[in-house]
């Protein structure tokens, strides 16, 4: 992953490629980060409007705090997202966009969280989360899975379509 665009929660450019402690923002630029062929965790993100993360090919990414997705997300293959905190890919009446590919994302907030899917596709979505989470905005899963004792809250005028898959006891 190039370190050229990361930058930190404040505007600081980290110079590097990002750690599990740091909350990392994507603002557009010419040249847009990608993530290390490795997985990556992250405290928080924000990808702001007009601008680009892309996943290196199996790289899986884990946001531990808060998701802000107002550009893009790319996977390029089979890659897997797990957001452990609220997510949010709707800024005001513009919506972020997640490219799925064949790759999946995994709700794993221990937390109440509340989830605006902004109208994004996904490929899969499995919820394995130890505590309620809230949906607030439109999606599509091809595969929706959930787990056992998951409590998944749709809120009032949300539509969603998928296929969904109880996941083995």
């Amino acid at each position: 992953g190039n370190a050229a665009n990361w930058e930190l929660e404040g505007g600081a450019a980290a110079g590097r490629t990002p750690v599990k402690t740091d909350s990392v923002v994507i603002n557009a630029a010419a040249n847009q980060p990608s993530l290390p062929q490795t997985d990556t965790t992250l405290s928080n993100l924000t990808v702001s409007a007009d601008a680009t993360l892309t996943m290196a090919e199996g790289s899986d990414l884990t946001v531990n705090g808060s998701a802000s997705i107002y550009g893009t997300l790319a996977a390029v293959d089979a890659e897997t997202v797990t957001f452990a905190g609220d997510v949010d890919f709707r800024n005001g009446s513009t919506c972020g966009t997640f490219v799925p590919r064949n790759g999946g994302v995994v709700i794993a907030n221990a937390s109440p969280a509340t989830l605006d899917f902004g109208g994004n596709t996904f490929s899969t979505l499995t919820f394995g989360n130890a505590a309620a989470a809230t949906i607030t905005g439109n999606f599509t899963a091809t595969t929706l899975n959930l787990n056992a004792g998951v409590e998944v809250l749709f809120a009032q005028d949300v539509e969603a379509a998928a296929t969904v898959m109880p996941s083995a006891r």
